[in-house]
């Protein structure tokens, strides 16, 4: 059982089996020698495994058993993506290019948002940007040694955006008419 709060007397009996545990299981491996964490591994969990399948001294079952009949049933499955540390950023203005800047890299946001005031959540891998609490956008970050880099999503601005100014034929007709050359380059 965790402990509660303000419950200092369960928090000795949480430690102290931890302790116990600990002990156990230094006191069963210390002749050992082992050349690679995977076989350390493997011994810890094998002697943990005997530690609670061990019958209690004053009382009937095990660890194993007491776990299994009330504490299995309380638990909830592990979410689905790992925990990472993150670092919140507030009220970065979305810049007329649909661009925020953090660290001096560029990262792109909606084109909706422009001239609106958006937080990121930053963490190790992954820059998230939020719009009164609603996630609007996700990238990549970028690592620590780079500077001046532009992450930008061609769904993130307007289509006048995505399209090239000049379409091919007009490029290819104008090349033509300054020399054959160019024509040829182009």
């Amino acid at each position: 059982m965790p402990t509660q709060i303000r419950k200092p007397k369960q928090k000795i009996a949480v430690e102290g089996a931890v302790g116990n545990i600990a002990t156990h299981l230094i006191a069963e491996l210390r002749h050992q020698t082992f050349t690679d964490f995977e076989t350390l591994k493997q011994a810890v969990f094998n002697k943990l495994e005997a530690y609670n399948h061990q019958p209690f001294q004053k009382r009937e079952g095990s660890r194993y058993l007491v776990f299994q009949s009330t504490e299995q049933e309380k638990l909830r499955p592990l979410p689905s993506t790992p925990f990472e540390i993150a670092e919140w950023v507030y009220r970065r203005k979305v810049q007329l290019d649909a661009h925020i800047n953090f660290q001096s890299n560029t990262y792109s946001v909606p084109y909706q948002y422009i001239r609106k005031y958006v937080d990121l959540k930053v963490t190790k891998s992954h820059l998230e940007i939020y719009y009164h609490q609603e996630r609007i956008a996700t990238h990549k970050r970028f690592p620590a040694y780079q500077k001046y880099q532009r992450r930008t999503l061609p769904e993130h601005l307007p289509d006048f955006f995505n399209q090239p100014e000049w379409p091919d034929e007009r490029r290819l007709q104008r090349a033509e008419e300054i020399g054959p050359y160019v024509l040829k380059v182009i």
